[in-house]
Parts: structure tokens; C-alpha cells; sequence
């Protein structure tokens, strides 16, 4: 018997499924096991402000206090907090709520930490400890796309003992494919030498350390950098609790926030030049 949807009301449908774009920064990270749960500052959660925005509960904004630094041997790094606000108030169940809210905050989470770790900053525009504006200048001139690969891997052999990580805008995947600098491998992009690449969504391409502008998307030449291999740690989300607490009254709607921290860090120097890809797109 056909369903006549236009005699019911309040069907929720879900979206076609999402696929997360591949090959950005969390394909190449490695997730330590068995450590400290005490790394992330468990009495961090959601409220809302007077003025009606979502906040974290911390002394510090959205960065953990000092006593939750990680400490590496070349700098500390501090857990950043990603969060996101959804107007859920067309959806009727609290569970399902949640649960589009999570799955904006995985969608979100990407560009976000990519961001942040190449401009140096976080969303308030603090200062990070440890990320790709920290990274030496090799040469302020624009090598061929390939040679700088080349160079920035020679580079890290002489600094670092291990197979480190080249961190590149998304838009030089393509070309760099197109000449055989990288293939997939085990689900990751590699160089020839094996060095992973991260082709993140939130790395723009300007230089590290500098916010990028509509012109940067387009420029050329681009920025890669190159760390020492990367961990993630990951905290658990944390969401604005079931109605009425996260009702906005004065909007009156139902809005829910999620957020969830993230620890990025690596040991060892990390390097950076400009690279040209007129010789690709020639």
C-alpha cells in the first residue's frame, strides 16, 4: 500500500549519507593508546551565555589551563576545543537532536583543527603552542612543485630519524597525482619515499602563520610545510544537555551545541617554502 506522504507531518528524512572527504589531516595521524584520560579538562562542558551564545566552561576560553599542557621536546601543546550550534528546532526527538548535532561536529572538525594548526591560531584567535606558523622558512623563492617535496623531505632526514608528514592545500593533490609525486598507500597519500601528505581541507595555502583571503585559493605560488609524524588525541563530545536547557528563550527556538578537543603535537623541528604549479598545469 503507497504512503501518501502529504497526509503526514513531522517525517524526519535523513540526508543522502555523507562521505567525508579522504586523505586531509586525520589520514595520516596516529592515535596513541592507553593514555592519560586526565589530558583532557573533564569538567569542560557547553553553556549558554547571557548574550545568548554558546560557551565553554573554562577559565580559558576554548583552550585547556596550563597544568593540561602536553609537553613535547620542541614546544607545548595545548588541546584545542572545536564547536559547533545547530538550530534543531524542526527536529522533534532530543535523541535525534544529539545525534545531527554530533555529526556536524565530525563534519566540522576537519577544517577546523587544519585551520587552526596552519595559521597558528585558534577560532578566538589565540595563539597555539605548537603548529605549521612555527615552522622554519627554507627559501622565500618558488621552487617546482616536485623539487620542494624533494627538498623538504631531504630537509627532515637531517633533522628527524623517522618518515614525517608534508602538510599541503587540497588543490595541489590533483597535480601532484597527475605527476607521480604521490600515489595511495594503505589509505594514505605518500611521496615516493614513503613520507605521508596531509591534503587538508583547512589548509589554504598562504603562508603558514598568515590568514588566508579569497585571492590565496587561487594563487600561485603555495605553501607546503613538513613535521616530524603527527598524533591526535581525541576528547569526548561534550553536548548542551536535553530541553529545557537548550532552549534559546529570548529566540525562541531549540538550539544545541557540541564540542569536542582535540590534542595535536608532533617531536622534532618542522620546515616550510613556497612551490609553484604552472610546471603541472602546463
Amino acid at each position: 500500500m503507497a504512503v501518501n506522504l502529504a497526509d503526514r507531518t513531522g517525517i524526519i528524512i535523513d540526508p543522502p549519507q555523507l562521505t567525508m572527504p579522504g586523505f586531509g589531516l586525520r589520514s595520516v595521524v596516529q592515535f596513541p593508546l592507553g593514555v592519560d584520560p586526565h589530558w583532557q579538562n573533564t569538567e569542560q562542558g557547553v553553556q549558554w551565555r547571557e548574550d545568548g551564545q554558546a560557551t565553554s566552561q573554562s577559565t580559558t576560553g576554548v583552550l585547556l589551563t596550563s597544568e593540561h599542557i602536553v609537553d613535547t621536546i620542541w614546544g607545548q601543546a595545548k588541546p584545542v576545543t572545536v564547536q559547533v550550534v545547530r538550530d534543531v528546532s524542526t527536529i522533534p526527538n532530543a535523541d535525534d537532536a544529539r545525534r545531527v548535532v554530533g555529526q556536524y561536529l565530525n563534519q566540522s572538525a576537519d577544517n577546523a583543527l587544519e585551520l587552526a594548526l596552519w595559521t597558528g591560531k585558534d577560532s578566538d584567535g589565540n595563539d597555539l603552542e605548537l603548529s605549521l606558523a612555527q615552522a622554519d622558512v627554507l627559501t622565500d623563492t618558488p621552487m617546482d612543485f616536485d623539487e620542494g617535496v624533494g627538498v623538504l623531505e631531504q630537509w627532515l632526514s637531517q633533522h628527524y630519524n623517522g618518515v614525517g608528514v608534508i602538510h599541503a592545500p587540497r588543490r595541489t593533490a590533483a597535480v601532484m597525482g597527475r605527476f607521480n609525486v604521490v600515489s595511495t598507500s594503505s589509505g594514505a597519500k605518500v611521496t615516493q619515499l614513503g613520507t605521508k601528505v596531509a591534503f587538508g581541507i583547512g589548509y589554504p595555502g598562504s603562508q603558514p602563520g598568515t590568514l588566508a583571503t579569497e585571492d590565496t585559493l587561487l594563487a600561485d605560488p603555495v605553501w607546503l610545510a613538513i613535521t616530524p609524524a603527527v598524533m591526535m588525541l581525541q576528547g569526548d563530545d561534550l553536548i548542551v544537555p536535553d530541553v529545557p536547557h537548550s532552549i534559546q528563550w529570548e529566540h525562541n527556538r531549540v538550539v544545541m551545541a557540541a564540542q569536542r578537543q582535540y590534542l595535536v603535537a608532533w617531536e622534532g623541528p618542522s620546515a616550510m617554502l613556497p612551490v609553484t604549479l604552472q610546471e603541472g598545469l602546463a
